[in-house]
């Protein structure tokens, strides 16, 4: 796993309270903030909002596998790298290990990005084919894909690439369906009681279908994470909570629940990776607060717990911001 403000915007952030009263929280009327400089000074501390720890810096360039590359690759290793994977765009990949082993050489050449031309280029310029054949790959994979390594592994390549500035859930419309493909085959994933059967039935099959799809979700939120690390404007979460949203609100239990974690796991992260920057795109917020508060009274416990964990880092960020905007009003 890896541990990986435009002068006058409007930003409407709601309203938080506690036992001894409410913190304002709309910030749209900026311009109505008086400009003493103590009396800003006195509204910021007395927001008390603490400073987050960083990740270590190479927790963002870890791929879920830990393929921290040794070295540089040399030029001989990329090229081979590079027509490997070309090969791929003309043909078809017939099995598994083909499958494996195409998006295995994509996360080791998204590893060279960061020095190499020649594969940035590459990689930007074939964004749609990559595009396409994640999305062949997700399609086929059958509906108990968790007990293939393939799912996870398209995770693990999306993730590779979103740390190296290439984005493949975000642009296009066929970026936009590989989103919603991959959210829709994660969270519409049986119950746990239902893989527990299946792993009955599967005698030959020494694996753990429920740890399977515990290891497959969380490839799944680290894949998440990795968007919202560098996301100052909140485009990447905006996209993200259009995609999951509607699954906050299912009537099946295991479909809340585990659409319900995955956000409380990216708002952990972006709460901790804070680089917020107005204008902000993501005009949600009272919306996902207020279901936030509903599935707090949610009769599944888990549900409960995660929505309540959610609400937490929702405050910290709304307040992150508050502070964010009333500084820059100070300043002359």
């Amino acid at each position: 796993s890896i541990s990986r403000i435009g002068d006058q915007e409007e930003v409407v952030i709601p309203c938080a309270s506690d036992d001894f009263g409410s913190v304002d929280l709309e910030l749209s009327n900026l311009k109505d903030i008086k400009k003493d400089s103590s009396s800003i000074e006195l509204t910021v501390l007395d927001l008390d909002i603490p400073d987050l720890p960083e990740l270590p810096q190479e927790s963002f360039t870890d791929s879920p596998r830990h393929l921290s590359p040794q070295g540089f690759l040399h030029e001989t290793s990329v090229e081979r790298l590079v027509q490997s994977i070309q090969e791929v765009f003309s043909g078809k990949l017939k099995d598994e290990p083909e499958k494996l082993t195409f998006l295995r050489s994509l996360s080791s050449l998204s590893e060279t990005l960061h020095y190499d031309k020649t594969t940035e280029s590459f990689i930007h310029s074939h964004i749609a084919d990559i595009v396409h054949i994640l999305n062949v790959l997700v399609q086929e994979e059958p509906l108990h894909s968790l007990l293939s390594p393939v799912l996870q592994e398209v995770f693990a390549t999306i993730t590779v690439l979103s740390y190296q500035d290439a984005h493949l859930l975000f642009g296009s419309e066929d970026q936009a369906d590989l989103f919603s493909l991959i959210t829709r085959r994660i969270v519409s994933l049986p119950s746990e009681r239902s893989l527990t059967q299946l792993g009955e039935t599967m005698g030959s099959r020494p694996s753990n279908p429920e740890c399977l799809y515990r290891q497959t979700f969380q490839a799944f939120c680290e894949m998440l994470q990795s968007l919202v690390v560098k996301d100052p404007h909140l485009e990447k979460f905006d996209a993200i909570f259009k995609h999951i949203g509607p699954w906050l609100q299912s009537v099946k239990d295991h479909e809340r629940k585990w659409a319900t974690a995955s956000m409380a796991q990216v708002l952990k992260c972006l709460s901790r990776h804070l680089c917020l920057q107005l204008p902000l795109q993501f005009q949600s917020l009272g919306h996902l607060v207020a279901l936030m508060a509903l599935l707090c009274g949610d009769p599944l416990k888990e549900v409960a717990e995660e929505a309540a964990e959610c609400i937490h880092y929702l405050l910290h960020v709304t307040l992150r911001l508050k502070g964010k905007a009333l500084l820059k009003a100070a300043r002359p």
